[in-house]
């Protein structure tokens, strides 16, 4: 475990690789109860890779770090292949539980995203998929950010679950294009929301107690 005090942020330049285990998962976590650290962040280029597995992180924040402005608890940046497996992102003040710019090759799969204050899953100017997660938080009323926000980015969302959130299960704006299939849209203020000249193509989604579904504009 990593516990990090709240005048703290953790930077990588390079490839990260974590590989926890479902009874060892990695745990990084803020060192004081409700005293939230900066940043887990990751630095990287296009020969860099980033490998997470079982890795459970949370109650961080944001910060600036070399001059560089990380907006997620756990950002990723220039990394051209980012797996994140069956890990628990959680309890971020951040803009973002996490964030990942510029991703060629792209997939987070088997993981739970919850109680984050903002976005769960801010995703810019990537290329990959989403598949198998969950999203949710516990007090809708105390949070007010999407399940997965996109922004200039080709994927593929599917079979995830997105429950009780304060604004957007789904968010895909800046030119975007992504395949929606086999979700659950639930309780929700609106399922999904698309805009700046973004394509949604959906399929067998089911949507239940939202306020809206689908929005364009």
């Amino acid at each position: 475990s990593i516990y990090l005090d709240s005048s703290i942020s953790f930077l990588t330049q390079g490839s990260l690789y974590v590989n926890g285990t479902l009874n060892n998962p990695v745990t990084i976590k803020a060192k004081i109860k409700n005293q939230e650290y900066g940043t887990f962040a990751v630095l990287g280029s296009d020969r860099t890779n980033c490998f997470i597995n079982y890795l459970n992180l949370s109650g961080g924040s944001e910060d600036v770090v070399n001059g560089t402005y990380f907006s997620g608890q756990f950002s990723i940046h220039y990394c051209s292949d980012v797996s994140i497996l069956n890990s628990y992102i959680s309890n971020s003040s951040a803009d973002d539980g996490l964030n990942v710019k510029y991703c060629k090759e792209l997939v987070i799969t088997e993981s739970k995203f919850r109680n984050n204050f903002a976005d769960h899953i801010d995703l810019d100017y990537c290329n990959g998929q989403v598949t198998n997660c969950s999203f949710s938080n516990n007090n809708i009323s105390d949070f007010n950010g999407d399940g997965i926000d996109v922004s200039g980015s080709k994927l593929v969302i599917a079979n995830n679950i997105m429950q009780q959130l304060g604004d957007k299960g789904i968010s895909v704006g800046e030119q975007s294009f992504v395949q929606v299939k086999n979700n659950v849209f639930r309780s929700l203020s609106i399922g999904i929301a698309i805009k700046d000249l973004s394509e949604v193509d959906l399929f067998s989604n089911s949507f239940s107690n939202n306020l809206v579904d689908i929005n364009l504009f």
